[in-house]
């Protein structure tokens, strides 16, 4: 999963952390993907992260703004 590595490690505490895996997971669930092979899953991290902010850190919110920038 993509919020498991090193890289992640002290820029997010544990529990943001786990947050942002269950937001990206769920964005993966509404949108049909892999998590783990879909070819645009960094991509796709990456904006998950930026929308978590701005989301008050809610993994369900996140999820589902996110999944719209795809539809």
């Amino acid at each position: 999963m993509p919020f498991r590595s090193a890289e992640y490690q002290g820029t997010f505490d544990p529990t943001e952390l786990e947050l942002l895996q269950q937001a990206y997971s769920r964005c993966c669930e509404l949108l049909d993907r892999c998590p783990s092979t879909h070819e645009d899953k960094d991509r796709l991290a990456r904006i998950v992260m930026r929308a978590f902010e701005g989301c008050g850190h809610d993994p369900e919110l996140t999820a589902m703004r996110v999944a719209k920038l795809f539809d």
